[in-house]
């Protein structure tokens, strides 16, 4: 990608996946510490979290990298989306978390506490959803 092209069509895809993805999460129901005694929903709200975290951070990488800035990671393309007044800096100090939460799954630098899994299901959806809404803002 080329600074100053912003792909409109797939960062228009990766939001309808980004959507879909957090639908999904929705579907599963109630998620707390007890339903995720049951392996299978356990594997099934972690890898549908790690794919909402994975694709707006994509998006966040996308958007900085049209506007010919350079990350130095994840958080910092979140940070460059304030800076772009993409996301609202709060918003952005807040969701720049997603990040860690990315890491610690894809790279198990330490076992997921499954509060924290629960709290991002259960309280956390709607930050992907104002994601969406402050990208398309923009777009």
């Amino acid at each position: 990608m080329s600074p100053g092209v912003l792909d409109r069509g797939t960062l228009e895809r990766r939001l309808e996946q980004l959507e879909s993805y957090v639908g999904d999460v929705e579907q599963l129901g109630a998620i707390n510490l007890a339903t995720l005694t049951n392996r299978t929903l356990h594997l099934a709200v972690e890898r549908a979290l790690f794919l909402c975290a994975q694709l707006a951070l994509d998006i966040a990488t996308q958007i900085a990298a049209s506007h010919g800035r350079s990350t130095e990671g994840y958080a910092d393309a979140v940070d460059q989306l304030a800076v772009l007044s993409v996301l609202p800096r709060p918003f952005a100090d807040q969701f720049r978390k997603m990040a860690g939460f990315r890491n610690i799954l894809v790279h198990g630098y330490s076992r997921l506490d499954d509060a924290v899994l629960v709290e991002v299901a259960a309280t956390r959806l709607n930050d992907f959803r104002m994601f969406i809404g402050h990208v398309r803002a923009t777009l």
